[in-house]
């Protein structure tokens, strides 16, 4: 029984091993292309967790100046990752949201 549940154990262990090779590579290949800074992806973070935010709300959790914010928004609105429009409430601001595509980046 403890050699045929060591030999079941290597097994899986092998398994497990070649599907994180597998899964891994895809993962970098698919990070290696994406166009996005560090910034823009914790940004982007931000308004995914946050929900519909203002320039300032972005700047604010992230600890950044408000033309930094301003700057990574217009980037990833660029890229198609976030959309902006005229915040209802005050038609001076902006209200920035992750558009589908960038709803759909982190899950990949």
């Amino acid at each position: 029984m403890g050699s045929t549940r060591a030999a079941l154990e290597n097994e899986f262990n092998q398994i497990r091993k070649e599907i994180f090779r597998t899964t891994q590579g895809w993962a970098m290949r698919y990070w290696l292309e994406l166009d996005l800074t560090v910034a823009q992806l914790k940004t982007l973070m931000v308004l995914k967790d946050e929900g519909p935010s203002t320039i300032g709300h972005v700047a604010e959790i992230l600890g950044i100046t408000l033309p930094t914010a301003s700057h990574l928004v217009d980037k990833l609105v660029h890229s198609g990752h976030v959309e902006r429009a005229d915040d209802p409430e005050d038609r001076r601001r902006a209200v920035t949201r992750p558009s589908a595509r960038g709803e759909e980046l982190p899950n990949r």
